[in-house]
């Protein structure tokens, strides 16, 4: 049986054994984790069920677990299926003038996908709560993940990326502990995450162990698969005024306190606590301090793995955006870690825009590959093949973009006016699609149909009617490009010899 290793998770007995967590295997071995599957033999046939039908997704085996999620009798609790009364798992025909006319023949598919895949994500629910099993839910690897984005990686772009790629984890924005110790009686609107969207990992903000300590225990009912803390954002809101962010690098200390109260709480849930960081803070960014900091984070909490900016952030002189691109990457400190802490797994971010540069770093021997904004600007490029070129599945989750947009607009319209008037609204929802058609023909139009149709439009389903005209068919309907032949890859990433080990005095405490 083909094997994978999956990050360990923290001792269930929290900290009051932490002491025997430096000396256990960071891995555990998992079997390799393979999309649904479904025959393309016969054509799907799409008519009022009979007995002649076959077996409806709703007599699956394992509907039962999902029984108690379902918003009304009769109809799937995934957002990516149909959930109007006109359409209760089966598709009706469609008009022959209608956007989705040539979308609609995989819809049986998506059910019994959802029926197969929710099912088991609800099975690996209960299991890591102390389910029957006792085993931890079995994602894939995080071999591609797509960064925490502030205003970006929202619960509706998740969705939309969740539906091209079954395996990328995706993260949270990042939520300030304070947020939500402040906003108890709204916690849904901060954390509210549905289960098709896992695996997905909450990055939370701050620098008060006790508070971020509660946040985390605010946070693990939305059964997230992993708590990460920021110590890389160089914003002056959370560096400066928030004293927390990048600004924690200079505290190595302080983090590890942090992160101890935090897997005090998750750790009892099963749920990893890990770290997202850069390569160092101003003029504290030489590799003997990097390593310390590293040294000192895994020694003193329960952090295993790390994801690592492979840029230093400039807290005073540049903006965030610039700083994402004016520091140099460092690629050579990740590789030094990697060395330098075996029992550790590190996630390289930064100045990753493919999935081609992303396979040579994972050949090279990083763990994990972060994507930030070309994932959200480019996002049929990065994830529509993902599952197959990075996470070994036999096959892509969708064939077309048609295909996506219909599967994204039955769950935006499902969505609209969730918390409130306007929260969220159509302009909301709309805002994850723009980059889906980059350097496509009728691009450009069809933002500017969409600025001028909004206005008018009720649902996503609406607008996509009126503004989808502008592309040709070809386009709409043009399968997944293999990543390697991809016109707009960039070359494969130059890699500068990792630094010397620091001094004795600075050996791995992880």
């Amino acid at each position: 049986m083909e094997m994978h290793l999956l990050p360990s998770l923290p001792s269930p007995h929290g900290l009051s054994r932490f002491s025997s967590l430096a000396s256990l295997s960071p891995f555990h071995a998992f079997p390799a984790i393979r999309a649904p599957q479904f025959s393309r033999a016969r054509p799907l046939v799409f008519r009022p069920l009979t007995a002649h039908e076959p077996p409806h997704p709703l007599n699956h085996p394992r509907f039962a677990l999902l029984a108690q999620t379902l918003p009304t009798p009769g109809f799937c609790s995934c957002p990516r299926a149909p959930t109007s009364a006109d359409s209760p798992f089966r598709c009706a025909p469609a008009a022959s003038g209608d956007w989705r006319r040539r979308s609609d023949a995989r819809v049986w598919a998506h059910q019994a996908a959802c029926a197969d895949g929710a099912g088991g994500q609800a099975e690996g629910l209960a299991e890591r709560n102390g389910g029957a099993n006792g085993n931890d839910c079995s994602w894939a690897p995080p071999r591609l993940s797509v960064a925490p984005m502030m205003d970006w990686t929202d619960c509706h772009y998740r969705q939309l990326a969740r539906l091209m790629s079954r395996h990328t984890w995706l993260y949270t924005e990042m939520v300030v502990d304070n947020t939500l110790l402040h906003q108890q009686p709204h916690l849904d609107r901060f954390l509210l995450s549905p289960r098709s969207q896992r695996p997905v990992v909450l990055q939370l903000g701050g620098s008060d162990p006790p508070s971020l300590a509660e946040a985390t225990r605010l946070a693990l009912p939305y059964a997230y698969d992993e708590i990460n803390l920021n110590c890389g954002c160089p914003s002056p809101a959370v560096s400066g005024h928030g004293c927390f962010g990048a600004r924690l690098m200079l505290s190595p200390k302080l983090v590890a306190s942090i992160c101890a109260a935090m897997g005090e709480v998750a750790g009892a849930a099963g749920v990893p606590v890990t770290v997202k960081c850069r390569i160092g803070v101003d003029d504290c960014d030489s590799y003997e301090q990097l390593h310390e900091f590293i040294s000192t984070v895994s020694s003193f909490s329960p952090v295993r793995h790390f994801t690592i900016h492979a840029r230093k952030a400039l807290l005073k002189g540049l903006s965030p955006a610039q700083n994402r691109t004016v520091p140099p990457l460092r690629y050579e400190y990740v590789f030094a870690l990697l060395r330098d802490f075996p029992s550790l797994s590190f996630t390289l971010n930064g100045g990753v825009t493919s999935l081609q540069q992303a396979s040579v770093l994972l050949d090279k021997g990083v763990h994990g590959v972060m994507i930030g904004r070309a994932a959200y600007n480019t996002p049929w490029h990065i994830l529509s093949t993902a599952d197959v070129a990075i996470f070994g599945a036999h096959s892509n989750p969708l064939e077309s973009r048609r295909e996506l947009l219909h599967l994204y607009a039955q769950y935006s319209d499902s969505a609209i006016n969730q918390f409130g008037p306007g929260r969220p609204n159509v302009r909301t929802l709309v805002k994850p699609l723009l980059g889906l058609f980059h350097c496509e023909p009728g691009a450009g139009k069809w933002r500017r149909l969409i600025d001028t149709e909004i206005r008018q439009a009720k649902t996503i389903d609406h607008l996509l009617s009126l503004t989808l005209h502008a592309f040709p068919p070809h386009v709409l309907d043009a399968p997944p490009s293999s990543f390697l032949s991809h016109p707009t890859s960039p070359s494969s990433p130059t890699l500068a010899t990792p630094p010397p080990a620091p001094a004795p005095a600075l050996s791995a405490g992880g």
